[in-house]
């Protein structure tokens, strides 16, 4: 899904070694600092500083999210730390814009993705399928547009999906948890289907599609992406989910729809982001599939 217009993408410094005095001074100056004997009106004025500094800081990230990053390290609002910045991002909630936080993880800028990193890995996936684990790993922000920031974010997903299911397989997992029986315990397999799952999302709800795939489409191109070996009832229960209910952050509204004569079919297009060959035409695919 395309970010919006005035949501820029991180620069290729660091996201926290810029000062971001200025970034945060243009949305609002600071409040003046008042003499007090007082230690706890000190005490009140400076939270209610702090409070100012967190708010504008926000509103500068929804409107350049390296800038409000840098804003908000400035401000003393969060340490430079990946994990940190990704924890207090999560839990502004509505007030952090979604799509100014998909650009932010789908930047190619080390620091950026060493943040992403830190938000996959801070989610429980144990005992998930992977279409419900894609779906809390992508409920607090919107994809961006280009192919490449969705490959680095399904990515980071997919290994720190992956990881949590061998820690579970191994014995590591929280008390009660069932080990995984998922034929998507591996990255590879991971990172193909939930490319896939990202895909159909779009082709099932997007209002331009011209066609949707087929739960047969779906599994076949899966089973030959990834080389066969997956459970195909697991497949068609990722596809009746996704379909019934579209993969988005709560309370966003739809992106702006793609003209349908710039789309290819839903078929040929999934097959071709996971690089099966001579899947052009959706007629005879299961036999072209089981043959793979």
């Amino acid at each position: 899904l395309p970010p919006t217009p005035s949501a820029r993408p991180p620069s290729a410094s660091s996201l926290a070694s810029a000062d971001g005095a200025a970034a945060l001074a243009e949305v609002a100056p600071p409040l003046p600092r008042r003499p007090t004997a007082d230690g706890e009106a000190a005490a009140f004025a400076a939270a209610k500083e702090r409070k100012h500094s967190l708010a504008a800081g926000v509103a500068v990230f929804n409107r350049d999210p390296a800038a409000g990053v840098r804003a908000l390290v400035a401000a003393g609002c969060v340490p430079p730390d990946p994990a940190a910045l990704a924890a207090f991002l999560k839990a502004q909630g509505g007030a952090v814009d979604p799509t100014a936080l998909g650009v932010l993880f789908g930047s190619p800028d080390p620091a950026a993705q060493a943040v992403l990193r830190a938000h996959a890995a801070a989610i429980d996936y144990r005992g998930l399928p992977l279409d419900a684990a894609l779906r809390s790993f992508l409920s607090g922000f919107r994809l961006p547009g280009e192919a490449q920031q969705i490959d680095r974010i399904v990515q980071t997903f997919a290994d720190a999906y992956a990881a949590q299911q061998q820690e579970q397989k191994e014995g590591g997992g929280s008390a009660g948890a069932a080990p995984s029986s998922s034929t998507l315990a591996s990255a590879d397999a991971a990172y193909l289907v939930a490319f896939a799952l990202v895909m159909l999302n779009t082709d099932a709800h997007h209002p331009a599609a011209p066609a949707s795939l087929t739960r047969a489409d779906f599994a076949g191109m899966c089973e030959a992406a990834v080389g066969g070996g997956l459970d195909r009832g697991e497949l068609d229960a990722m596809f009746d989910r996704v379909t019934a209910e579209e993969i988005a952050p709560p309370g966003t509204a739809a992106a702006a729809p793609v003209p349908s004569a710039r789309r290819a079919g839903a078929a040929s297009r999934l097959a071709a982001a996971l690089g099966l060959p001579g899947a052009a035409a959706r007629s005879g695919w299961d036999k072209g599939a089981a043959s793979a």
